[in-house]
C-alpha cells in the first residue's frame, strides 16, 4: 500500500515537471512578425544561432533601441517606420554585413547569419 502511494506521488510529480517546462517553453517565432521589445527580437534572433548579450544602446529620438551581438553584428528595433528606414538608408553599404528589415526590427550581419534570420524571421534581405 505505501509502495502504491509512493508510486502515484513520484508519477505526479513527474507529470508536474512535464507541464512545467513546457509552459516555459519559448513561443514559436513568427515569419515578419513585429516585436514589441527589443528582448523579443533578442530572443527571437537567438532561434537562428544568433547570439545578442553585448552592449545595449537607447536612441535619443526614445523609440530606438540596439543590442551588439557577436561576430560583427546587432539588433535594432523601431518605434516608427521611419526610423526604421533611416537606419537602413545610414547602414548601406558599410562593412561586410548585410541587413535583415523587418516590420519594426533590423538585425545586421554577415551573410550566412543574415540568410538564417530571414529564412526563420522573415524580414527583407538589404545589402
Amino acid at each position: 500500500m505505501k509502495m502504491l502511494f509512493k508510486l502515484r506521488v513520484a508519477g505526479a510529480l513527474g507529470l508536474v515537471s512535464v507541464i512545467s517546462m513546457a509552459a516555459c517553453a519559448a513561443a514559436p517565432v513568427q515569419k515578419d512578425a513585429a516585436y514589441r521589445t527589443l528582448n523579443d527580437l533578442v530572443s527571437a534572433v537567438a532561434t537562428t544561432g544568433l547570439k545578442c548579450e553585448g552592449a545595449y544602446q537607447r536612441f535619443d529620438d526614445g523609440a530606438s533601441e540596439v543590442r551588439s551581438c557577436r561576430t560583427n553584428s546587432w539588433v535594432g528595433i523601431y518605434g516608427t517606420p521611419s526610423s526604421r528606414d533611416r537606419q537602413v538608408e545610414i547602414q548601406k553599404g558599410s562593412n561586410d554585413t548585410v541587413m535583415v528589415v523587418g516590420p519594426n526590427w533590423i538585425v545586421k550581419a554577415p551573410l550566412g547569419y543574415a540568410m538564417n534570420v530571414s529564412d526563420k524571421l522573415g524580414g527583407t534581405i538589404q545589402e
